[in-house]
């Protein structure tokens, strides 16, 4: 399904059913009573942002989901509130796309895998990646975090092509650490 504005967006992202929503605009979650884009249950889903801008204004997270598997795609991702931007019970990837914050909260929390192709994380003052599930990072950048960078208490993290760089505690960390710069 194709979206260009708030309302039509948090329905489709709820729907259990939808495997891939792509954004046609810009847009910016604004209704702070609703807060988070909310998705639960076990289908796995897309946000394809055709190279749009999806910011989180309020002061709560950008997705929150429980149960689920969150791709986003080509696709800046703008967290401007102080809670964590994505934080979800499931895996989340990032393709091509970039997460930024406005200095607060951390930018991934999620229980299974995480991944970052060609993408961008930064700007937060907790974590930037904190899962108990393997993390990869392919020709990426994970930067001026607060904390931890990438942090993985029971999975493996793989960093192949990409930068870790300017964050206060630990750089990776994981149950085995892979660095691999061709």
């Amino acid at each position: 399904v194709t979206v260009g504005d708030e309302a039509t967006l948090r329905t489709a992202f709820a729907d259990g059913v939808e495997t891939s929503i792509s954004l046609s605009a810009d847009i910016t979650l604004s209704d702070c009573g609703t807060g988070a884009l909310v998705r639960s249950g076990a289908t796995p889903v897309v946000l394809d942002g055709g190279g749009h801008t999806l910011t989180q204004s309020c002061d709560t997270p950008l997705v929150s989901g429980t149960g689920v598997d969150v791709r986003f795609d080509d696709i800046v991702l703008v967290q401007q509130g102080s809670e964590t931007a994505i934080d979800v019970t499931g895996s989340v990837a990032l393709t091509g796309s970039s997460l930024t914050g406005a200095g607060a909260g951390s930018g991934i929390v999620a229980t299974d895998t995480v991944s970052l192709q060609d993408s961008q994380l930064a700007n937060f003052a907790l974590d930037g990646v904190t899962t108990a599930g393997a993390v990869t990072l392919r020709s990426s950048r994970v930067e001026s975090i607060g904390n931890n960078a990438v942090s993985s208490s029971g999975g493996d993290v793989s960093v192949t092509d990409s930068q870790v760089r300017d964050f206060t505690l630990d750089g990776v960390s994981g149950a085995a650490v892979e660095v691999v710069d061709s």
